[in-house]
């Protein structure tokens, strides 16, 4: 899915890259290793601003360059990949299908998480604590943890049908492909190790642990990756 920023929002995207643009005029031997930090910090930013703009408002160190004016309309424009991802998730859901959402940003996955509350999302990222070995029975895992998580994404009574997660907390050792087989991609990183390692949580080889079919012969994976036009996203991809 690809479309282009709202203009607040584009606008929010041209004022960054042109402060990178003016770093790098500024400095005699941008190679440096001072002069790389400062601008490996600003490309944070570009990536946040290529998913959802809305999130820098929320920065102190990023609202001091703009006027009210810019604050008032990224905060007020909905960032059109929140809108397509509760769209994508509500048709999902409705196919009887399970969907997890991958993103890098903990101030995307807190709203998409407000976005689809309606539909009890869970969310794994570093911040979620994983239970404790001690702990024998699957049932007596903690809901709140990792494990709790992914147990009842895995569960037939569908109470946990969205997982929002990052990449570098759960794009590993987790297998979901006999019971999930959508991804939602709302943005991606440089890092194309945990991209890969992502996909593969939705996609293996195996034999159900009930059926026995094979899963990925049974099943159509699909990646629904979505890609702000005129972005850093362009680059990542």
């Amino acid at each position: 899915y690809r479309e282009r920023l709202p203009e607040a929002h584009q606008r929010i995207f041209n004022l960054l890259t042109s402060r990178i643009a003016r770093i790098l005029e500024a400095e005699n031997n941008p190679d440096n290793s001072e002069n790389l930090r400062s601008i490996r910090r600003h490309i944070v930013d570009v990536m946040r601003a290529s998913s959802n703009p809305r999130i820098l408002c929320n920065m102190p160190d990023f609202v001091n360059s703009l006027t009210p004016e810019m604050i008032s309309n990224a905060l007020s424009t909905d960032s059109w990949k929140i809108t397509k991802t509760v769209d994508i998730v509500s048709s999902l859901l409705e196919d009887e299908r399970k969907v997890i959402v991958w993103s890098y940003f903990n101030d995307n996955t807190d709203e998409l998480a407000a976005r689809l509350e309606h539909f009890n999302p869970r969310i794994i990222r570093g911040s979620t604590p994983s239970s404790s070995s001690s702990v024998i029975n699957e049932d007596d895992i903690d809901p709140n943890t990792r494990e709790g998580i992914l147990r009842d994404f895995k569960a037939d009574d569908n109470t946990c049908r969205v997982i929002i997660a990052n990449p570098a907390a759960c794009g590993e050792s987790i297998s979901l492909h006999h019971w999930c087989h959508d991804a939602i991609y709302f943005d991606r990183s440089y890092n194309a190790g945990q991209y890969l390692q992502s996909c593969d949580r939705i996609h293996r080889y195996g034999a159900h642990p009930v059926t026995g079919v094979i899963t990925c012969q049974e099943q159509e994976v699909t990646y629904h990756i979505l890609a702000s036009t005129g972005t850093l996203d362009d680059r990542i991809e």
